[in-house]
């Protein structure tokens, strides 16, 4: 496989990568700016309060959208091996 190849499979799996983890970071990102909004609101300054919603929002949206993620890799795992052809070695005979 030339190395244009190459890059572009790497190309595109940095794009799967981030299309997939992506929605669990944005998830996990608003949630933390509401459990800081509140915190302030309330004055509260204990780390629960933060961590637990945002672990909580992590599992259900991981558990919403594992389907979708593993989809979307078997789908790059696909195209990969469709891509990469068989190294032509030769064949080494039996000692």
């Amino acid at each position: 496989m030339p190395h244009e190849g190459l890059f572009a499979l790497a190309r595109h799996a940095l794009i799967v990568a981030v299309r997939i983890s992506l929605p669990v970071i944005a998830v996990s990102a608003l949630v933390a700016l509401l459990a800081s909004f509140v915190q302030n609101v309330f004055h509260a300054s204990d780390a629960v309060v933060t961590h637990t919603p945002r672990w909580l929002v992590v599992m259900v949206a991981l558990l919403v959208l594992g389907p979708w993620m593993a989809t979307e890799v078997q789908a790059f795992a696909e195209h990969s091996f469709a891509v990469i052809q068989p190294a032509q070695l030769p064949l080494r005979s039996a000692p």
